[in-house]
């Protein structure tokens, strides 16, 4: 009796194909990354401190763009003073720019410190002044829009420039870390100014209608119903809760002591 042949086994090219279909994208994952490390070293390292004082004084300019500051200004018969503002904060943009071409060195950088503390209070009014004419009218959309389309690139134009100077500046470590010093000087000189400017107006309000100003010979006693300016330059109601003998007044839970020009009583 003729005994069968035994029949051969196929090997199964399934496996290995598959493990080369896995295989090839991983090593090719590995190459990739690598690229991408070196990539990412090869930046120059900015430093952010000095990114973020600088960006400050672009986006006070950058807000005037919102709103058509001609028309808005022959509405309340300023036209020639909201062009001049406009214009002013466009330019002490770019003087700005031309300060930080200037840095070349430590003594130059000395020498622009003070330019740029007054330039960002400049600014500061200039964006205050801004902001009265924002509140005045509100204006259509097309209307905003026609004035970002005038002044948009030549905002542009010397951002870029202050952008490129930035970078030149990093590149220097110690003459970065002096400049970031003396942005942040001239922001700080800006915020203070703004502040400022907001009290003032913040304090106008104790003669609207329906209050009395509180005055040095105003009596006060704990438990008194009363509206303050609290830190963010608004008028809100409180009940006083300490009364010094300098006569500066503690409104509710509030560590700090008031003067009394930022006081008033409803009537």
């Amino acid at each position: 009796m003729n005994t069968p042949p035994r029949k051969r086994r196929r090997r199964r090219p399934q496996q290995e194909s598959s493990e080369e279909v896995y295989e090839s994208p991983r090593r090719r994952r590995k190459k990739s990354s690598g690229k991408n490390q070196k990539k990412k070293a090869s930046k120059p390292n900015v430093p952010v401190g000095l990114i973020a004082a600088v960006a400050g004084t672009v986006v006070i300019v950058i807000a005037i763009m919102v709103v058509d500051w001609k028309s808005l200004g022959q509405s309340i018969g300023l036209s020639s003073t909201s062009e001049s503002l406009t214009k002013r904060l466009l330019s002490d943009q770019e003087e700005q720019a031309s300060i930080l071409a200037s840095i070349k060195s430590e003594a130059d950088a000395q020498a622009a410190g003070p330019k740029l503390i007054q330039l960002n209070e400049d600014m500061a009014r200039t964006s205050f002044e801004i902001s009265e004419l924002q509140e005045a009218e509100s204006l259509p959309l097309s209307e905003r829009m026609a004035l970002k389309k005038e002044f948009g690139e030549k905002s542009k134009a010397s951002a870029a420039r202050m952008a490129e100077e930035i970078q030149r500046i990093a590149k220097n470590p110690q003459l970065a870390s002096t400049v970031r010093v003396i942005m942040s000087e001239s922001g700080a000189a800006r915020s203070r100014v703004t502040n400022e400017l907001r009290l003032n107006k913040a304090k106008e309000g104790v003669n609207d209608d329906g209050y009395s100003p509180v005055t040095s010979s105003t009596e006060l006693t704990n438990g008194m119903r009363i509206e303050f300016i609290d830190p963010f330059n608004m008028w809100k109601k409180g009940m006083i809760s300490d009364v010094r003998n300098d006569g500066k007044v503690k409104v509710g839970s509030a560590f700090e002591y008031l003067d009394r020009d930022r006081l008033r009583i409803p009537d």
